[in-house]
């Protein structure tokens, strides 16, 4: 599976884009806004809108743990940990690499503790699948630039 992962990132990246430019650029723009709903959503500790954002045969692969398959597990994984008033998310989209109902953003996080500490920055990639509800995420991961104990 992994592998079949890597050589579907491949193809987007390496792949000339069938898109016009002009839906190469409607892609971003939501995929940037969704990236956004998804900041607003983490940050009101709002499990059931992090979720939605997802397809029902999504992945989430978190940095140190086990993938999480499917809408509900991602739900209850994200609901596990979301605390109201608790750390908020920044995420910046850096790259959207699109084709034919199939995205790739690359971008970065940063975590504040409430009191305004800094807890983690690091990177995220998340494919995203053009569905008759919009853009929806099918796999996301992240990892810490953080040094480890």
């Amino acid at each position: 599976m992994r592998l079949w992962s890597l050589f579907a990132v491949a193809l987007l990246i390496a792949a000339p884009s069938t898109l016009s430019a002009q839906e190469h650029v409607d892609a971003t723009a939501a995929i940037t806004a969704a990236s956004e709903a998804f900041d607003a959503a983490y940050n009101a500790a709002d499990a059931a809108a992090i979720s939605a954002m997802y397809t029902n045969d999504a992945v989430v692969y978190p940095p140190g743990g086990e993938a999480i398959e499917g809408m509900e597990a991602i739900s209850a994984w994200f609901a596990g940990g979301l605390v109201e008033g608790g750390p908020t998310l920044d995420l910046q989209t850096g790259d959207v690499f699109a084709i034919e109902g199939a995205a790739l953003e690359t971008g970065s996080y940063v975590m504040t503790g409430a009191d305004g500490s800094h807890i983690d920055h690091g990177n995220y990639m998340v494919a995203w699948s053009h569905t008759e509800d919009g853009w929806r995420m099918a796999r996301d991961m992240w990892n810490s630039n953080m040094a480890r104990d």
